[in-house]
């Protein structure tokens, strides 16, 4: 396949696959991607803490809102479900931007059957946007590049450069947004910026999911991702894994009741 390259001040990116797939790890919570040129970089899920998010409201003192309210009098269960997710990089390797969705899934209590579909009450964050410390120069990469001559931190400045808005003279970067309130799948997508890495635990997470009366609630969690591979000096591979292929890097259920 050819590859289509960028060039920004000495940084190319080649887009095109650096292997045949991602190869699974150990167990089902768990995948790595192994390069071309033997670099492991690794997804991870923990066990989603799980409790009565109605019930902690009331325990802190915090006034649950009316329409929560009416929903726990109808007989409905308002969960808070909060992931534990991980991304370890190799060596020369940067995560770029992930997909982490959700799919939620009703079953009755008492026949395993389908029930009513649990619905997203709120996601959070909802949106993290970031202020980015530079003006539009010819020396942009230079400014926000983090240290000098490192490859990777140039590469970050320039993807950060590309993706960024400008408003009034400032420049600003959705690093983080999340999606699905009213609907039953729900997520966020994650991007690194020259102030944030996507690197080790990634904290914050939080879904608010309504369940219905006698229903158990079980998540099909998914994750896709955009990896970086450093090969030559200033030469960068790009790979994409996850539901975006036939099969998913991460595809793994929990139950999710406390």
């Amino acid at each position: 396949m050819e590859s289509t390259g960028m060039i920004t001040d000495n940084i190319v990116i080649d887009l095109e696959p650096i292997d045949t797939g991602p190869v699974k790890g150990p167990g089902e919570d768990q995948a790595q991607l192994m390069t071309f040129r033997g670099k492991h970089n690794k997804v991870q899920l923990g066990k989603p803490k799980v409790s009565d998010y109605f019930a902690d409201l009331r325990e802190t003192g915090n006034q649950p809102p009316k329409d929560m309210a009416q929903l726990v009098a109808a007989g409905y269960s308002i969960i808070s479900v909060r992931p534990a997710l991980i991304l370890l990089p190799d060596r020369d390797c940067i995560f770029t931007d992930v997909d982490f969705s959700i799919e939620l899934v009703g079953t009755h209590a008492d026949d395993r059957s389908t029930a009513e579909r649990p619905l997203v009450y709120d996601v959070r964050p909802a949106e993290i946007i970031e202020e980015l410390p530079f003006t539009h120069t010819a020396k942009t990469i230079q400014e926000i590049g983090g240290e000098a001559g490192s490859a990777a931190g140039k590469l970050i400045a320039k993807l950060t450069r590309e993706n960024a808005i400008q408003d009034k003279g400032s420049y600003y970067m959705r690093r983080v947004y999340g999606y699905g309130t009213g609907f039953y799948t729900t997520g966020w997508r994650l991007r690194a910026t020259s102030a944030s890495a996507l690197e080790g635990d990634i904290k914050g997470l939080e879904v608010i999911v309504q369940v219905a009366p006698a229903t158990t609630l079980s998540g099909r969690f998914r994750i896709a991702a955009e990896i970086a591979v450093k090969t030559t000096p200033d030469r960068w591979l790009t790979r994409s894994f996850g539901p975006r292929y036939e099969t998913p890097a991460l595809d793994v259920v929990y139950s999710l009741y406390p």
